[in-house]
C-alpha cells in the first residue's frame, strides 16, 4: 500500500472567492483513484492566527485541491494565509 505526505510551502495560495484561498497539491506513486487524504492546517506564526479549517476537494491519483476558510466566514485572501505562515501538512494514502 502506497502512501505520500508533505506539507505546502507557504506562497502556494491562491484566491478563492471572497473568503477562501487554495492550494493545489500534487500527489504520485498512488494506486487508488482516489485515494484516502487527510489534511490539516499548520502554521508557525505568533499571536495564534484565527480559527480556520482545511476542506479536501476533487482528489485523484494525480492530487487533490485543498480549501482554506476562516470559521467564522469573514473575507480571507492570500496576504492573510501568507502573513500568518499558512501551510497544508497531507497524508494521501491508497485503500
Amino acid at each position: 500500500m502506497a502512501s505520500q505526505a508533505g506539507i505546502t510551502s507557504i506562497p502556494d495560495w491562491t484566491q478563492y472567492g471572497n473568503n477562501a484561498v487554495s492550494v493545489y497539491v500534487e500527489l504520485s506513486g498512488l494506486s487508488s483513484n482516489p485515494p484516502a487524504i487527510t489534511a490539516n492546517l499548520v502554521c508557525d506564526s505568533r499571536p495564534q492566527p484565527p480559527t480556520a479549517g482545511i476542506r479536501v476537494m476533487n482528489p485523484s491519483q494525480a492530487g487533490f485541491t485543498a480549501y482554506l476558510q476562516l470559521a467564522d466566514g469573514s473575507d480571507l485572501d492570500v496576504a492573510t494565509a501568507q502573513s500568518y505562515n499558512w501551510r497544508v501538512a497531507y497524508i494521501a494514502q491508497d485503500f
